[in-house]
């Protein structure tokens, strides 16, 4: 902002809106989301033992490993869908969680517009704030109001993570979300992805993906959440010389 710029009413909310979000982001915990000593049977066999890591708002990680082998259980269990036999997950009273998946932009209604689609979402909220919004991930002007069935895939994405963004999460969680997208919904998802301003908790086998968008590797094998450094490159050659 350039030194003695006059602020239209337009801008001044948004600027008043940017400092007050800012303001949240300072006061919530270090750790928006703890889980300790944690044993994991989802109504089968032991699946993970003695979990403890954290997630904040700086955290961009992907986990990696075998299919079958529990990354989406961990997703479930920090989003409350899945409770442990013992052990604590802690989420900030402040903390906002937001899943991100291939279904939000298969779910999306065809027969209707972006900007349709949002306000049926958010029932009240002013055009003008979901147009802006939606605008925020290039979905701007005719193409808000075009028929869903005629974007691409990559719109289509935008649309999906717009509407999963709007309520501003603190983390969001995507589970192998660039499945049966094309290339251009996934640059789509990683502009969306690198825009965030939060956490990033991703489970994905797609390289691009997770270079493009995540600056830490988690692995999952036996049992275990353990840090992996170095690259996604270094993970597949450790792979193949295995």
């Amino acid at each position: 902002m350039q030194r003695g710029h006059l602020l239209s009413s337009q801008e001044s909310r948004h600027w008043t809106d940017w400092v007050i979000w800012m303001k949240l982001l300072m006061t919530l915990t270090i750790n928006l989301i703890s889980v300790m000593h944690h044993s994991v049977i989802p109504g089968g066999p032991l699946m993970f033992k003695n979990l403890n890591f954290g997630i904040d708002l700086d955290s961009r990680i992907a986990m990696v490993g075998p299919n079958g082998i529990g990354k989406s259980t961990i997703l479930k269990l920090i989003a409350g869908e899945l409770q442990p036999t013992s052990g604590t997950v802690f989420r900030s009273a402040k903390v906002r969680i937001a899943v991100f998946s291939q279904h939000h932009v298969d779910g999306l209604d065809l027969s209707s517009n972006p900007l349709l689609y949002m306000m049926r979402c958010f029932p009240g909220v002013p055009e003008q704030k979901l147009r802006a919004h939606l605008g925020s991930f290039g979905v701007t002007g005719n193409l808000a109001l075009q028929p869903m069935y005629t974007l691409s895939g990559g719109q289509k994405s935008r649309v999906a993570f717009a509407k999963i963004t709007f309520k501003k999460p603190h983390i969001i969680l995507l589970d192998e979300p660039s499945n049966h997208l094309d290339l251009d919904a996934v640059e789509a998802l990683i502009q969306g992805l690198v825009l965030f301003q939060g956490g990033i908790l991703m489970v994905s086998h797609d390289e691009h993906l997770i270079s493009g968008s995540v600056d830490e590797l988690w692995v999952v094998s036996q049992g275990r959440v353990t840090p992996f450094h170095g690259s996604f490159m270094d993970y597949k050659k450790i792979l193949q010389s295995s």
